[in-house]
């Protein structure tokens, strides 16, 4: 008896040994596709102003007006919700960007160059891969001070090592493909291999490094604001929030439950789709 229709594509999928389509893929982009809304729309979907402060509403319960209640200084939570996602997140694809970007471009570089280049970028990523980077990060901000700007630049600082190691490795890779091969060849600059042939490359591998290093950003500046040496009050940040709702955890518990579901979701939802995609771009090697 022949199988079903309907099973067809999943067999296929099991032949070829790529991963199918599961649910959960469709769930995390749903949640990313909410949230990422709700983000841009925040100016029209706040009906508080996040920063505006009103004591004689403190703690307030959750109500149509509130849909979140009130922090102790009487702002609405849901509207900081909403501007706390902007914030941790932007500044989260920010750095996560700049990060591969710069970690790719360097590792490529020493990688295609070799010689003395490739050994001191050896050299100096073996140096700071010695160090914990949220160690580093510590102490640069120690250095810098605490606010918005340092400690971006700080987490770029410590971070960008890991992935010009791995850009190297892919680097030394496709240095050896036909069509680079053929391309220098017919005459093409290094400049030329590095932008059109060998970093095209790279693009496609970093792409699912990119998606899983957004949600560890997030968790580490959300991570640095609750502890004070990150973004900075009045502004309304995931992090900052969880802090406060800390100091109230046994009277008014769902004071840290919001802004940790705005963080968790998002973060949880990107790590599905970076492990589906890792397992993806496997099964095409």
């Amino acid at each position: 008896m022949k199988p079903a229709a309907p099973n067809a594509p999943m067999a296929r999928a099991a032949r070829s040994g790529r991963p199918g389509w599961p649910i959960r893929i469709t769930l995390a982009l749903f949640i990313l596709m909410v949230m990422g809304l709700a983000t841009i729309l925040a100016k029209y979907l706040a009906p508080h102003d996040p920063v505006a402060i009103n004591i004689s509403n403190s703690l307030a319960p959750m109500s149509w007006d509130y849909p979140f209640g009130t922090d102790q200084l009487g702002r609405c939570l849901f509207s900081r919700c909403l501007y706390a996602l902007r914030v941790t997140f932007g500044a989260s694809i920010f750095i996560a960007f700049l990060t591969i970007l710069m970690g790719s471009i360097i590792g490529m570089t020493a990688a295609y160059l070799g010689g003395l280049v490739d050994q001191i970028v050896r050299v100096a990523s073996d140096a700071l891969l010695a160090i914990p980077s949220m160690i580093f990060t510590l102490i640069i901000v120690g250095f810098l001070g605490p606010g918005t700007q340092n400690i971006i630049l700080a987490m770029l600082i410590a971070n960008w090592v890991w992935y010009a190691r791995v850009a190297r490795g892919l680097t030394l890779r496709i240095r050896e493909y036909g069509y680079v091969r053929a391309a220098k060849l017919a005459g093409t600059g290094h400049l030329g291999l590095m932008v059109w042939h060998i970093f095209p490359g790279l693009v496609t591998q970093m792409t699912t490094q990119f998606t899983l290093l957004i949600g560890t950003m997030a968790l580490s500046l959300a991570g640095f604001s609750f502890l004070g040496i990150g973004i900075q009050p009045p502004t309304a940040e995931l992090g900052l929030m969880i802090s406060d709702g800390c100091e109230l955890i046994q009277t008014h518990f769902f004071q840290m439950v919001w802004p940790s579901l705005v963080l968790i979701l998002p973060v949880a939802s990107l790590n599905v789709i970076g492990d589906y995609f890792t397992d993806y771009w496997r099964s095409k090697q």
